[in-house]
């Protein structure tokens, strides 16, 4: 049996009853605070108060029944159906996020969660910053909807109903379906910017008129030089199992012979958004054995060991990975975490010129001031350290903490890989200008341990579920259940963008292999007879190249205009020029129009609802409504467009919005 495709919306999904799982906080400790100045006097940052928002949750689970047969044990759901993605809140009304589950057993969880935003940091009553509930509350986990809104239903007895609406109203002011915030190291981009995926990086990056795939428009910069969010241009999936056979910035399509979702040539169906990072789970037992006849459920999948007597981890290794096209995980010898503490010589270290350049496993790290702690004063801390490196543990695979009692930092490589620094600028310390590993008092070659201890890890990101069913398998290797990675994110092609078929291939014999083509498809090749991108379209008379990389060098640009109750149209909200794509309206209404059916029209002169009509947008209530858009001037004379805004007040005597317009 593969690993199941499961999506919120499928089919199964719809007789199960959501997740609402209840527990206690036994012990909630400070894990990060936040690391960047808003520049505005924000006192809770590391730089003031320093108050946290990250901690790690150690909790007790309930068994909570129902009577589904298709949850993961029928008719229940324990702590091992608490996944990343979800949430919890407890008595201080305080929702957070769970970033990452670490360990979990039937009856109890260890996870990383997260103030998002530090919502509740700067919504906390008592003027202190803190930012979560208290240890010994009572907790509930609980999903979100397709439309971002809590689900938790059914209420857990004894529920406060006033509660719980004052929950869904935090994630009214703040809807994940709406925007989703992405990391980019040092991104550089601005609200309003229309964006695409770099299929070479797999970074974001500003789109031109040329793209064909835009994933989305920048709708908030921050917090940080690193974040920023992003409204979607179509639906984003985030729950995909097994994830995407790509990575970020890869066009996914359907295997015109096989059906599987492929990144060669085929209609597309997503972009990748994001890299799956992998999930993983060490055993604690060295060179573990266990018996014949021993049974596990591995996500959902029985693998039975058989044989004689013991069985050594070289047959449970082969065990495994036999069943892993059912279970998705694969099975090695691994090193514990490797866990190095610093010695902390040095709280500060002024930087020359190049400032602090080290590498972290082969990648270049670089520190300049302004510092966290020390201003501009030329000088650099632990925390600038502890900032530098978690930018890049995605990269290197390593974290830094730093303890603000001991002021001790500790490096850890979670998957037991090594630490291996190189000294870069200073490369060695002179007077107080430390080089970094004699400011933070670390070797600078820090090996994996003996890789004996069994280790499972599922490259998709999903999650490792491991149940004893014939046997004391668990304890035998000492191996616990964990969900630490992260699915990769699925945008949705529209194929509304593209009235005809289109493609993406990698050369231009493979576009040439191509059949059942129809006149107007269009055919994205990655490497073309120059080894850059070149789009063409099917023509009656054979293929005709409409772009390539030296073409795209168009900014995006907007056009806005305020309307109210008594504002008459048709009126010009700007023009467009030959070959512009309109690819996003939004309509915020600020104040609701009282006519009887006042309606709103975007178009040309010829035609009045070309561009958006008049279901998109409610006059009589106060939002924003977003419409996606793929009209294009394509007038043959190179001149410019006029784009008009109809508007009917219908008798309104109040009422105004705002209309923007983005196109490329």
């Amino acid at each position: 049996m593969p690993v199941i495709n499961n999506l919120t919306s499928s089919s199964i999904r719809k007789f199960l009853p959501s997740k609402v799982i209840t527990g206690t906080a036994n012990t909630i400790a400070p894990l990060s605070s936040w690391l960047y100045d808003d520049g505005m006097g924000d006192p809770w940052w590391q730089g003031a108060q320093s108050n946290p928002y990250q901690w790690i949750l150690s909790a007790s689970i309930n068994t909570v029944n129902h009577s589904s047969h298709l949850s993961r044990v029928p008719f229940q759901y324990t702590g091992l159906d608490i996944m990343p993605g979800m949430w919890v809140f407890g008595n201080a009304n305080k929702a957070l996020r769970v970033v990452s589950v670490i360990s979990m057993t039937d009856l109890s969880i260890q996870c990383l969660i997260e103030d998002v935003d530090r919502y509740n940091t700067f919504t906390d009553s008592t003027g202190t910053g803190n930012g979560v509930f208290n240890q010994f509350d009572s907790l509930i986990f609980f999903e979100l909807g397709e439309d971002g809104l809590p689900v938790i239903n059914p209420s857990p007895d004894g529920t406060d109903p006033g509660l719980v609406g004052q929950i869904e109203d935090r994630f009214k002011v703040f809807n994940p379906s709406v925007e989703e915030q992405f990391f980019q190291l040092n991104h550089g981009f601005l609200e309003g910017q229309i964006l695409k995926m770099d299929s070479v990086t797999g970074q974001f990056a500003q789109a031109t008129s040329s793209d064909i795939y835009i994933v989305g428009t920048v709708t908030a910069v921050g917090p940080g030089p690193n974040y920023f969010y992003l409204s979607p241009s179509t639906k984003l999936i985030n729950d995909l199992e097994p994830g995407l056979p790509g990575s970020a910035g890869n066009i996914i399509s359907i295997d015109s012979s096989t059906g599987d979702l492929t990144t060669g040539a085929g209609e597309p169906i997503y972009i990748q958004m994001t890299t799956a990072a992998p999930s993983f789970t060490i055993g604690s037992v060295a060179n573990p054995t266990t018996f014949s006849g021993t049974v596990i459920k591995l996500n959902n999948a029985l693998v039975t060991f058989t044989g004689s007597g013991a069985i050594d981890s070289t047959d449970i290794i082969a065990t495994i990975n036999a069943l892993t096209p059912n279970h998705g995980v694969v099975a090695s010898m691994g090193s514990q975490p490797n866990v190095v503490n610093g010695t902390t010589l040095a709280t500060s270290t002024p930087v020359g010129p190049n400032y602090m350049q080290f590498t972290m496993n082969g990648v270049l790290t670089a520190i300049a001031p302004p510092s966290i702690v020390y201003g501009d004063t030329g000088q650099i801390g632990w925390w600038d350290i502890v900032r530098a490196i978690n930018e890049q543990t995605y990269s290197h695979g390593v974290t830094a903490t730093c303890d603000n009692f001991t002021t001790e930092i500790t490096f850890t490589n979670a998957s037991g890989g090594p630490i291996n620094i190189v000294d870069i600028s200073p490369v060695t310390t002179s007077g107080d200008n430390k080089a970094f590993t004699d400011m933070v008092g670390i070797s600078a070659n820090n090996p994996s341990s003996v890789a004996n201890y069994l280790q499972f890890i599922r490259p998709d990101g999903g999650e490792i579920v491991i149940s004893n069913t014939s046997g004391t398998f668990t304890d035998d290797v000492g191996i616990l259940s964990a969900a630490n990675g992260t699915l990769p994110l699925a945008l949705v092609v529209d194929k509304t963008m593209n009235a005809s078929g289109s493609y993406v291939v990698n050369t231009l014999a493979d576009r040439d292999a191509l059949t059942n083509l129809r006149t107007g498809d269009q055919v994205y090749v990655q490497s073309d007879l120059n080894g850059e991108w070149a789009l063409y379209l099917q023509a009656a008379t054979g293929w005709i190249k409409i772009a390539n990389a030296n073409s795209a060098s168009s900014d995006a640009k907007t056009l806005q205009m305020n309307i109210n109750f008594a504002s008459t149209t048709p009126q010009i909200i700007g023009n467009i020029s030959d070959g512009t794509r309109i690819v996003d309206i939004s309509v915020s209404v600020s104040t609701a129009f009282n006519g009887t059916a006042p309606v709103l029209t975007i178009g040309t002169l010829a035609t009045s609802n070309a561009i958006m009509d008049t279901n998109i947008v409610d006059l009589t209530t106060i939002g924003t409504y977003e419409s996606s858009s793929s009209f294009i001037n394509d007038g043959t004379d190179g001149t410019d467009l006029d784009v008009y805004v109809y508007f009917t007040s219908t008798g309104s005597t109040t009422g105004s919005a705002t209309i923007i317009v983005s196109y490329l």
